[in-house]
């Protein structure tokens, strides 16, 4: 498991056979604190003290650049 700054939190997928993973390929327990999905990080983050798992946001970036 990545341990993640307190402030840091991980960003789910939100495909049905996917719903408790993150972006980053981190699993998640159904009770765990994440962001729902991207729009919900690329949202909150700029004006929020809560920011995403680099990890899941690097993720995301290569998944739409296509590499």
């Amino acid at each position: 498991m990545m341990k993640l700054k307190e402030w840091q939190h991980h960003i789910r997928q939100t495909h049905a056979d996917r719903k408790h993973l993150a972006w980053c390929g981190e699993q998640l327990e159904p009770v765990t604190w994440a962001y729902v999905n991207i729009d919900h990080a690329a949202y909150s983050a700029p004006r929020d003290r809560i920011q995403p798992c680099p990890a899941c946001v690097a993720a995301i970036a290569v998944a739409l650049r296509g590499n």
